[in-house]
């Protein structure tokens, strides 16, 4: 009942006050409050000098800071919609290259677009890059592996390419001994080696 109609800020200190009294150290009213689901000693030690010393008011307000400048998306929510839209296009991409820069540089060119004006020479991004990711989280995104990349990405050593190229040009050096489909998308059909043995890749 008296959790339901009572803020726990003043039944914590309450009862944190009531256990001091009785000679209870710091330790002790943890052990007590914790049960309770109560703010713990320090908390509660905080709040009690509010209530003793402080001012009252100070004492029944509860300073978690909200909002008191309008955010950069509040002056321009259509950057925001079009940031949205091109993240969402950016992760769709098979290639893995999209980064929280070129969003942040996205932002900022959306920025000189909408308000009319040119970039400064040497000024930073108008939205920072930790800012960005800020934005992305708030959003909903989370950051994980890109296992759809194309396969060849991330090989193209020299020692690799070289090997490939090796391998396929056999093939094509050899052509005539294997058997391939003709190019006619009616009519597909085999077209027999002109060496023999005929030799089928499978």
């Amino acid at each position: 009942l008296c959790k339901a109609s009572c803020p726990l800020k003043y039944l914590s200190v309450l009862v944190y006050t009531t256990l001091r009294h009785v000679g209870l150290n710091w330790q002790q009213c943890d052990d007590i409050l914790r049960p309770m689901g109560s703010l713990l000693s320090e908390t509660s030690q905080k709040h009690t000098e509010a209530f003793l010393f402080g001012d009252f008011k100070d004492f029944t307000s509860e300073h978690r800071g909200g909002k008191h400048t309008s955010a950069f998306f509040d002056d321009f929510p259509e950057i925001e919609t079009e940031a949205k839209v091109y993240t969402l296009t950016r992760c769709s991409d098979k290639a893995a290259n999209f980064s929280i820069n070129d969003l942040a540089r996205f932002i900022d060119e959306k920025y000189y677009e909408t308000t009319g004006t040119t970039k400064p020479k040497d000024s930073e991004l108008i939205r920072s890059e930790a800012s960005v990711r800020l934005d992305l989280r708030r959003w909903g995104a989370t950051f994980r592996e890109n296992g759809a990349r194309p396969y060849w990405e991330g090989h193209e050593r020299a020692d690799v390419v070289k090997s490939r190229e090796t391998f396929i040009n056999y093939f094509l050096d050899n052509k005539q001994s294997y058997y391939t489909v003709n190019d006619n998308e009616n009519l597909p059909g085999w077209i027999k080696p002109e060496k023999k043995p005929g030799r089928i890749l499978i």
